[in-house]
């Protein structure tokens, strides 16, 4: 059983000083099954400032810590969490915890004995004790994959002061057990004729209604959740877009089952709901695109491949150079002027074709510089480009038909592939400049967006087979992109 300890009311404290230093390393030797994970722990280190044997504690009475932590948004991820300290060849340290790849901030950070109490407490800055210390709260560190961020804080013992000497409301505890439970989230992927895990949503409420016990965002990996364990039965409720909410009753004894390795992770398997499936749209040329649904948006799922806007009015095919230079009307080609590209990337557009506001079918619309955004921040900070670019790759790492020469495709690349965890199926269309000279195909994909920057430039997005991210840029109107639509 663990326990969780909250502050609930405010006792006096013993000050005495010891200074921790604070250090990130890296640790290989740990096997990690998230993203990455953080440690913690201290080295007593003594000072002539304070006596610390006036407290009549050491930090051989530590028994674990007290920690508070926020993303970059100010989140909070772990809230006064309490970690076990164990003794490995002589330090005191936790077990690592699991932390999503990016960058946060410790908030809290205290050091409790056997009896409950605190006994070392890290100072947060603007309290009168940071001066004591060379690294007052808040403490920034970053997550990287596959490593283990040791933190060890800078603290001081505690002796006949408040706790607001040290920025804090209290120094008492009130222990609540928890546990832990497993959970995976699988769909059925018709692409590879097979079930895959997946992303989704996850909320845990008890009897009293209203009471929600947890509530977060799960990864496609099995995931360790951590529950108050002072209630009888816990509704699971599991959300994904385009799919069948899950729902379902379980006693804290049967949840308590999913962390063995004799029982395994609860596995939930979710239906396409057939109400919100993704369908398809049809322009004005018969040409049939699939679509999905992202958040609240619905997108193509394809790059637009028209030549006729949807009053019915003929796009040009400016094919030689001069002629696309010299354009100042709408205007498309296909990449590299070859007419297989249709079908492999869609066509490039000028932004004279994505101002005329009629370039996509009836109902949809060329995204805007804000629905790029709403996009990408719903599908989050971290290996955006990633998520949202086709699996299709020459050495693709899943293999199959995923890996392959054949357009369409991205370019070979051993890290930044693409993981198309929201059927979005980017690919790498490339561009056609201002003098109507053509690149980037299997290495780029560029997309216009209808917000004008500048009277001569205009806002587009764009993503490459050698990084991760999704970036914003603004160029003239004269260069030819891809386009995708999104629904009105």
């Amino acid at each position: 059983m663990k326990k969780l300890i909250k502050i609930t009311r405010i006792n006096s404290v013993i000050l005495a000083l010891a200074i921790f230093t604070l250090s990130c390393q890296k640790d290989e030797s740990i096997e990690i099954n998230a993203d990455g994970k953080v440690s913690f722990g201290f080295d007593e280190v003594l000072s002539e400032k304070v006596d610390i044997t006036k407290s009549g504690k050491s930090a051989e009475d530590a028994t674990a810590l007290i920690i508070t932590i926020e993303d970059e948004s100010g989140k909070l991820v772990y809230n006064q969490e309490s970690l076990p300290l164990y003794n490995m060849n002589g330090s005191l340290i936790t077990q690592a915890i699991s932390l999503n790849v990016g960058s946060y901030f410790l908030t809290e950070f205290l050091v409790i004995d056997s009896e409950g109490k605190v006994i070392y407490i890290a100072p947060k800055s603007g309290s009168k004790m940071e001066y004591l210390v060379s690294y007052p709260l808040p403490n920034f560190f970053s997550i990287e994959k596959d490593y283990v961020t040791k933190l060890k804080p800078e603290v001081l013992s505690t002796h006949s002061n408040d706790p607001a000497d040290f920025g804090y409301s209290t120094f008492s505890f009130d222990v609540v057990e928890t546990f832990d439970f497993l959970v995976g989230v699988f769909i059925f992927n018709e692409n590879i004729d097979n079930f895959e895990m997946t992303t989704a949503s996850l909320t845990v409420e008890v009897e009293a209604e209203d009471n929600t016990v947890f509530s977060g965002n799960l990864e496609a990996a099995t995931n360790q959740i951590t529950l108050n364990d002072s209630y009888n039965n816990y509704l699971v409720t599991v959300e994904k877009d385009g799919f069948i909410t899950y729902e379902n009753n379980f006693t804290g004894e049967e949840l308590k089952a999913f962390n063995s390795n004799a029982n395994g992770p609860l596995v939930i398997t979710l239906e396409e709901d057939s109400a919100n499936h993704n369908s398809t749209v049809t322009d004005i040329d018969g040409n049939v695109y699939n679509t999905i649904t992202i958040g609240q948006q619905k997108w193509m799922a394809e790059n637009l491949k028209t030549t006729t806007l949807n009053d019915g009015t003929p796009i040009a095919n400016a094919t030689s150079n001069s002629e696309w230079e010299n354009t100042i009307t709408p205007a498309y080609a296909w990449q590299s002027n070859n007419a297989e590209n249709k079908e492999y990337y869609g066509a490039l557009y000028n932004w004279y074709a994505v101002d005329t506001d009629k370039l996509c079918p009836e109902g949809w619309r060329v995204p805007t510089d804000n629905d790029w955004y709403e996009l990408t921040n719903f599908v989050g900070s971290t290996n955006t480009g990633n998520k949202l670019k086709s699996k299709r790759q020459v050495n693709s790492p899943f293999g199959g038909d995923y890996s392959t020469m054949e357009h369409p495709r991205w370019n070979a690349h051993d890290i930044h592939y693409g993981t198309d965890e929201y059927g979005f199926s980017a690919l790498p269309g490339g561009f056609r400049n201002e003098i109507g000279s053509f690149g980037g195909i299997g290495s780029h994909g560029f997309w216009w967006s209808a917000s004008m920057d500048t009277d001569e430039n205009a806002l587009r997005r764009s993503m490459r087979n050698n990084a991760n991210n999704v970036h914003r840029s603004s160029g003239g109107k004269s260069v030819g992109f891809s386009v995708r639509c999104v629904k009105i």
